[in-house]
């Protein structure tokens, strides 16, 4: 996507990064309508739905700012969970259910459907998180049968929402402004913007992906995530290595991934 030709028409050769901006001109009537590609509120997120949670950390870097809003804020969930654990253990526990939540994105060439828990170690025995909330054509479920887990999701979503307490937040306001997010730990989301064309004002940011293993700089679009292994093999189901390679796209008719390539 980093050469796409929609990008290099608008903004010359092909820089290394992606290019982020109110697609205005696509029809969300004909095919996928990412909602990063809107001026609409993107709620609390990690990057890289697909990728297995590969994706280690993101950089952020205006080329252009809006006239107004725009900001870009943050929560750190590991830290947020550790806060959880000290008021109740058994909803911190919950967030390790092997299929905890679901996110979904229905439509278009990046259709996917991801099972995982909320809280995992990843292969390198780093803690990582897994989380969404519901935005534009995102579709975001949680298992519904452990009342922890219930208690657990309305925390974190009480502190996920833009200026939540123990959040931060940026403000992109000029060309060059710039920053880095541990993917694996910190969530993000961005608040509505407004474009001025007639004032050259118009919010283009350029992103970055940096992956943790140099096997994960290769195109992937997978259903499963990556999980310490100990615990990946008590659920092939949903970790198995079949499910963390090649090419996936869900079917929404059968609620289905299955495997292209």
């Amino acid at each position: 996507m980093e050469g796409h030709r929609e990008a290099i028409s608008r903004f010359g050769p092909a820089d290394g990064t992606l290019k982020i901006y109110d697609l205005d001109t696509k029809d969300a009537r004909f095919g996928y309508r990412e909602q990063a590609e809107t001026s609409e509120m993107f709620s609390a997120h990690n990057d890289g739905l697909g990728y297995a949670g590969a994706v280690e950390a993101v950089a952020f870097y205006m080329d252009s700012s809006p006239l107004w809003g725009g900001y870009t804020y943050f929560q750190n969930l590991i830290r947020l969970a550790i806060d959880l654990m000290r008021i109740d253990e058994e909803a911190f526990r919950a967030l390790f259910l092997p299929n905890a939540i679901t996110a979904i994105r229905p439509t278009g060439k990046g259709a996917i459907k991801v099972t995982s828990p909320a809280l995992f170690l990843n292969p390198f025995r780093r803690p990582q998180c897994f989380y969404r909330v519901s935005t534009g054509e995102y579709q975001i479920t949680w298992r519904d049968d452990s009342p922890a887990l219930y208690r657990a999701r309305r925390f974190l979503d009480g502190h996920t929402h833009p200026f939540a307490p123990g959040s931060a937040f940026v403000n992109f306001t000029a060309p060059g402004h710039c920053c880095f997010v541990r993917n694996e730990a910190v969530v993000h989301g961005r608040t509505p913007f407004l474009d001025l064309a007639t004032l050259g004002r118009r919010r283009v940011l350029a992103r970055k992906w940096f992956m943790r293993d140099p096997k994960d700089a290769v195109y992937k679009h997978v259903p499963g995530m990556e999980i310490c292994e100990e615990y990946a093999v008590l659920y092939p189901e949903f970790f198995g290595a079949d499910r963390l390679v090649g090419e996936w796209n869900y079917d929404p008719l059968s609620d289905q991934n299955i495997r292209k390539q």
